[in-house]
């Protein structure tokens, strides 16, 4: 999918999560939801300082208005000036979609979607997974007809059979550079976010936790303060604590750094 998203001068991303998520989607322990994140940078309007500094202002930039604003605390050593030197105009689509199917073949049903375009085949049995899933569809630039046609089909083939026109364009990202030397001073990417992946714990019975590769620490922790482990390796917990309870798995780095481990699932 990466592939023939880069044919088409678009970025294209999966993020998984199984919880309450951005869009504030309802929905059971039992089902899935998986996000297609697509950004197309379709222009760039850029700044070219010219030869001096001295050019960048008008005269009516005096020695008596750059005092005030030292004064006020809009420029000093520690707010030096800065100007923007571009920013790119696009479109972006998050195509959200929650499914009691498993994640690879949420993102399979994404992947045949989309892909579709470029080969010119549909895989039929996968788009049906689509079409027995909740879809949420989040645009920012774009034509508004092509973000209908994808509601109304629920195929991502649908918004990108057409190039969006220029004037729909949005601003998706900036660079701002410092104004005295011209050095980076900040890139901002409006499509850039951290992602979460989360597990719905049960609330009652027992959990067993399987790691792999199997050398990282486990703990359990009540709601009302009640403690179990570390313990090393895959454990079994019964009789787990009212109220709710939170299973934290990590591993020691030395020198009291803990590490993320290996992937863990809850059997049951």
């Amino acid at each position: 999918m990466s592939q023939a998203a880069l044919k088409m001068g678009l970025s294209a991303r999966f993020f998984s999560f199984s919880a309450r998520a951005m869009l504030d989607a309802s929905r059971g322990t039992n089902e899935r939801t998986v996000t297609a994140h697509f950004v197309q940078r379709m222009f760039t309007v850029s700044m070219v300082l010219p030869g001096g500094l001295t050019e960048v202002f008008n005269r009516d930039f005096t020695l008596d208005r750059l005092n005030e604003m030292i004064d006020r605390g809009a420029i000093g050593p520690d707010n030096i000036p800065v100007y923007g030197a571009n920013v790119v105009y696009g479109r972006i689509l998050d195509f959200t979609v929650t499914s009691s199917e498993s994640y690879d073949r949420i993102r399979a049903a994404l992947s045949a979607s989309y892909g579709s375009i470029a080969s010119g085949s549909v895989d039929v049995e996968l788009l049906q997974v689509l079409q027995r899933s909740s879809i949420h569809v989040v645009t920012v630039g774009g034509e508004g007809k092509n973000a209908i046609a994808l509601i109304q089909s629920g195929n991502l083939r649908d918004y990108f059979s057409e190039d969006a026109a220029l004037t729909s364009a949005r601003p998706i990202s900036y660079t701002v550079r410092n104004l005295g030397d011209n050095s980076l001073a900040k890139v901002s990417e409006t499509t850039s976010y951290n992602v979460k992946e989360c597990t719905a714990l049960p609330m009652t019975g027992a959990i067993d936790v399987n790691m792999s590769p199997n050398d990282a620490l486990v703990t359990l922790k009540g709601a009302a303060g009640t403690n179990e482990g570390p313990d090393l390796g895959d454990q079994l917990y019964r009789d787990l604590p009212k109220g709710g309870y939170t299973v934290t798995v990590f591993r020691d780095a030395g020198e009291g750094t803990l590490t993320p481990p290996g992937r863990w699932r809850r059997a049951r």
